[in-house]
């Protein structure tokens, strides 16, 4: 699936997409939902890295990342929440 047929099926920008994609922006959590309602997954399989990096690597990355961005922490905040639901 190409940046573009992404962007039409959840109704963005597809420059919206490859920022996503680059880490550059952050989806809100209805836009989650919709990325992964388009490619047939559940939401945390959108979060499932273990074939690229080792767990203390990830939870590193995201520790730094929530650290220095409090929009990110605000969604992962209310995506931990929903989780545990």
């Amino acid at each position: 699936m190409t940046q573009e047929q992404l962007a039409e099926l959840i109704d963005i920008e597809p420059n919206n997409v490859s920022k996503i994609e680059n880490g550059k922006n952050y989806p809100s959590p209805e836009n989650l939902a919709k990325i992964a309602s388009a490619l047939d997954i559940e939401i945390h399989e959108l979060f499932i890295f273990n074939h690229h990096k080792s767990i203390e690597e990830i939870r590193s990355f995201v520790i730094n990342e929530v650290q220095q961005n409090d929009a990110l922490a605000r969604v992962l905040f209310k995506f931990c929440q929903a989780a545990r639901q």
